[in-house]
């Protein structure tokens, strides 16, 4: 039995590995690889600054997830300057610590209203999250820095909805997209999509601002299409490719397949919108840092799938 059960997992864990690879083929995104780890001098003002907003974390916790916000910054957003590399690792840092259970659903609930009323939040993380928001518009043109600001507070909302009252469900009428539109709030699809583009390398919002729609469903679906391993490892299934699969009456694998053919597609209409240029190059950078980032995040665990990748 155990047999049959180890042969069933091997052939599982070969087809999302097919599946990866058959991405990174369609995409190219594999030839951009330049992964080199975390600039020490930016690892140093992260943590120095870190450690002075007093948040309540112990040095594990704080190492942990700063780890996490700086990773996310020097891969996919590696084409932006320290600057604003260090505020996307800052903010990813702060939005990570409020997606865990460090904090009451009750205290985090307060967010969007607090931040809006302009009222005192009631955790440090909280007030640093929104103060961080207001740094974030120092490095994005207007309409970015303002539609990071919303989908932050759509993120929170969306996290205590489902926190709340469950995930979407599975109804093979309304499942599928209710399941999309859950995910596009709360995994800061449009928070993706304007961190691209830095007013300093792109100030006129004109030529970018078509992407993020795009940029948002690959941010999102992106991160699903890589955290789908580990989860089902865990045997996890409160997910967005087990949701969507049971939506769609078929197999993980198939909306796995799915979900990679979209990517592709996003990928070569963003391509086809941007042209030539350095818009062109902040997008295929930032496809390939993303990807990179979820490769050497140990908790994705794609090295077990595509160990090549870490030679």
């Amino acid at each position: 039995m155990a047999s049959v059960a180890s042969k069933e997992q091997n052939h599982f864990s070969e087809s999302v590995r097919q599946i990866l690879l058959g991405l990174f083929q369609r995409t190219g995104i594999d030839q951009r690889f330049r992964y080199s780890g975390i600039d020490p001098t930016m690892e140093k003002q992260f943590y120095d600054e870190a450690y002075n907003w007093n948040l309540g974390l112990t040095d594990k916790q704080l190492r942990k997830y700063g780890t996490l916000g700086l990773n996310m910054a020097i891969t996919a957003y590696r084409h932006t300057p320290p600057e604003v590399q260090l505020a996307i690792a800052q903010y990813t840092f702060l939005g990570i610590l409020i997606d865990e259970d460090i904090m009451s659903t009750s205290v985090i609930r307060e967010f969007p209203p607090r931040l809006f009323d302009g009222r005192p939040q009631l955790h440090p993380i909280l007030t640093q999250f929104g103060e961080t928001l207001a740094k974030m518009r120092e490095q994005f043109a207007p309409y970015a820095s303002t539609v990071i600001t919303t989908n932050s507070a759509e993120f929170v909302a969306a996290e205590m909805l489902v926190r709340d009252e469950g995930g979407p469900s599975a109804d093979r009428l309304l499942g599928s997209k209710y399941a999309d539109y859950i995910r596009l709030k709360s995994g800061l699809g449009d928070t993706y999509a304007a961190n691209v583009w830095p007013r300093a390398m792109f100030p006129k919002t004109k030529t970018y601002v078509q992407t993020f729609p795009y940029i948002a469903e690959y941010a999102c679906y992106g991160n699903d299409f890589y955290s789908f391993y580990k989860e089902s490892a865990a045997g996890e299934t409160e997910n967005y490719v087990s949701l969507l699969a049971a939506a769609n009456d078929e197999s993980t694998l198939e909306t796995m397949e799915k979900i990679a053919a979209r990517l592709s597609d996003i990928d070569n209409l963003v391509k086809e919108s941007l042209g030539d240029g350095s818009h062109r190059a902040a997008w295929e950078s930032f496809t390939a840092g993303y990807a990179e980032f979820h490769l050497h995040a140990p908790r994705y665990r794609l090295r077990e799938l595509i160990p090549e990748y870490y030679l």
